[in-house]
């Protein structure tokens, strides 16, 4: 359950505006901390604050990653934007089996106390779903109709 929560904030976070967005004095010490020691080379970081974590936005080694910290400045999960050939190869064959007829809009890893997880938004003219990972297969997430 504590999973799902977390997905859920994230997912609610990274398409949701931040009505206040910190600037890197405004964050907690604590955060900035833990952010500055886990990622030395980050740049490009912008900041913004949910309800309850601190989200840093922020290229990585050549990637775009997004950080989440909890108040405490605790890491609570890791995503970023990935290619469908970098799933692993079990969730790539799954995908191409179930959802052939399909075309990815979305596609991202998420990394935390858990594990990883991966997140894809599949669509055709009809549907749109929203599938994660479980173990080596899939589960919908969240299905939607087209109008």
């Amino acid at each position: 359950m504590r999973t799902f929560l977390i997905a859920i904030t994230m997912m609610v976070s990274m398409f949701a505006k931040a009505d206040n967005r910190p600037s890197s004095d405004q964050v907690s010490p604590a955060v900035l901390h833990s952010f500055q020691t886990t990622f030395t080379s980050a740049q490009e970081v912008n900041w913004n604050v949910t309800s309850d974590l601190y989200k840093a936005a922020f290229t990585f080694n050549g990637q775009y990653i997004t950080a989440f910290y909890n108040y405490d400045g605790h890491l609570v999960a890791v995503t970023r934007n990935i290619a469908s050939n970098q799933l692993p190869i079990q969730l790539q064959t799954a995908l191409k089996c179930t959802y052939s007829n399909y075309w990815i809009s979305d596609l991202f890893e998420v990394s935390n106390d858990d594990g990883t997880s991966y997140y894809i938004t599949v669509e055709n003219a009809d549907r749109k779903v929203v599938l994660k990972s479980v173990g080596n297969s899939w589960s919908i997430y969240q299905k939607s109709e087209k109008i």
